[in-house]
């Protein structure tokens, strides 16, 4: 099948896959600020309600064409400025029923999800035929009753999926390179690794272009 690629408009994805192997270093953003003058309460301002993911990730290279398919990328994207899509390394989501044309719901297993959800976030999700499908994740609930999350998506499902015919699904991100400096590990000619550290761009998702 093909791929279904909505709701994230025309912005690039880096066309090198996270090293799932080794999960992803996270760190916490702080956006709060803790003010303190003599002889007065202590006082906690929000700098930013949003909490930006950042993590750093390994990518690993086994091809001179992937190699120059990704210094091609950096030249596009150095600064620190220019976005783009990135597929968090970790399993995030793990359905547990199919879905039919024309669905907008999504139901896994449990996760907490539906506790930090904020209403910008995207998914995407691999099949086993090697196709890919991104949404946007408008709602996300909770029922007690069946021990159930469910994630309601902006855009309908174009095709029916079996629950075996999922193969991962996880948060899909926009971002940017928080580093210019971009170190390169050579094992052969043909095996590379690099580590680099990503900043989420949570104000940019409401610059998306819609889908056409």
């Amino acid at each position: 099948m093909p791929d279904s690629l909505l709701d994230i408009g025309g912005e690039e994805e880096l066309p090198i896959d996270p090293n799932w192997e080794s999960l992803p270093q996270n760190e916490l953003q702080i956006t709060r600020f803790l003010f303190e003058y003599r002889g007065t309460a202590s006082e906690i301002s929000e700098k930013n309600p949003e909490v930006p993911i950042v993590f750093e990730a390994t990518f690993d290279i086994f091809t001179i064409q992937e190699y120059y398919t990704f210094l091609d990328f950096i030249h596009n994207h150095i600064g620190r400025v220019i976005r783009f899509w990135l597929r968090f390394p970790k399993q995030s989501f793990v359905p547990v029923k199919g879905v039919s044309t024309g669905s907008v719901n999504l139901v896994c297993e449990p996760n907490d999800f539906h506790l930090v959800h904020v209403g910008h976030e995207r998914i995407f999700i691999e099949l086993t035929d090697g196709s890919t499908i991104t949404r946007h994740v408008t709602d996300a609930s909770y029922s007690e009753g069946n021990d159930e999350l469910t994630l309601t998506l902006a855009t309908a499902f174009d095709r029916d999926i079996s629950v075996n015919e999922f193969f991962r699904v996880g948060r899909y991100l926009l971002v940017r390179f928080d580093d210019d400096n971009f170190k390169l590990r050579l094992y052969t000619n043909m095996n590379m690794e690099f580590s680099q550290r990503v900043v989420e761009v949570i104000r940019d998702y409401d610059d998306l272009a819609a889908n056409p």
